[in-house]
C-alpha cells in the first residue's frame, strides 16, 4: 500500500516536468471544465491507449530477446518495466477516478479531477516510452539512433604509418622511461 502511494507520489510529482508538452497540457487544462462523463470517457480510453502502449513496447522486448539482441534489450526492459507500471498506475487512478464521481459532491469532483490529472500524466508519459522503445529498435541499441563515422589516419595496409596529424599543444617531445613497479 505504502509502495503505490510513494509510487503515485512520484508520478505526480513527475507531472509537473511532463506538463511541458502541449499535447498533457491541453488534457490537464481540460480537466478543470470536463463533465463527469467525458472524465470517465478519457479515462478509459486512456486504460486503453497506455494498454495498447504497453503491449507494443512487450512485443518489441520479446523480438529483442528471440533474436538474442542483448544490446536492444537492455535499451528495452526498463521501458517495458515502466510501460506496465504505468498500465496499472492508469487502471488505479481510473477506479478511483469512476469511485469519486459516484461519491459526488465537491470533495468527489475535486479527487475525481486530481485522478484526471493524473491519468493525463501517466498516457503523456506511456506514449514517450512507446517512442523511446521504438527507438530503441531502430537505433543502435541505446534509444538513439547513430550515424556511421569513418576514421582515416593510423598504420594502413601496408604497415606503414599514415597519421598524418601534428603535435598539439599538450603532447611532449621526449617519450617517458621503461618503468616497472616489479625491480627484476
Amino acid at each position: 500500500m505504502v509502495r503505490n502511494s510513494l509510487a503515485l507520489l512520484f508520478l505526480g510529482l513527475a507531472g509537473i516536468a511532463f506538463a511541458q508538452d502541449s499535447g498533457i497540457e491541453s488534457a490537464l487544462q481540460k480537466a478543470a471544465t470536463a463533465t463527469p462523463q467525458e472524465m470517465r470517457d478519457f479515462a478509459t480510453s486512456s486504460v486503453s491507449t497506455v494498454s495498447e502502449n504497453a503491449k507494443a513496447v512487450g512485443r518489441l522486448t520479446d523480438t529483442a530477446r528471440t533474436k538474442g539482441d542483448f544490446r536492444v534489450q537492455n535499451c528495452l526492459t526498463p521501458k517495458n518495466t515502466s510501460a506496465q507500471a504505468l498500465v496499472q498506475v492508469t487502471e488505479l487512478s481510473a477506479g478511483n477516478l469512476n469511485r469519486a464521481l459516484d461519491e459526488g459532491g465537491e470533495d468527489g469532483t475535486a479527487r475525481a479531477r486530481h485522478e484526471y490529472r493524473k491519468i493525463a500524466v501517466s498516457l503523456s508519459k506511456s506514449d514517450k516510452i512507446r517512442s523511446e522503445a521504438e527507438a530503441c529498435n531502430d537505433g543502435d541499441g541505446d534509444g538513439t539512433k547513430s550515424n556511421q563515422v569513418t576514421v582515416s589516419g593510423g598504420t594502413g595496409e601496408d604497415g606503414e604509418d599514415n597519421d598524418t596529424n601534428e603535435l598539439d599543444s599538450i603532447d611532449i617531445f621526449i617519450d617517458p622511461p621503461v618503468v616497472s613497479v616489479i625491480e627484476p
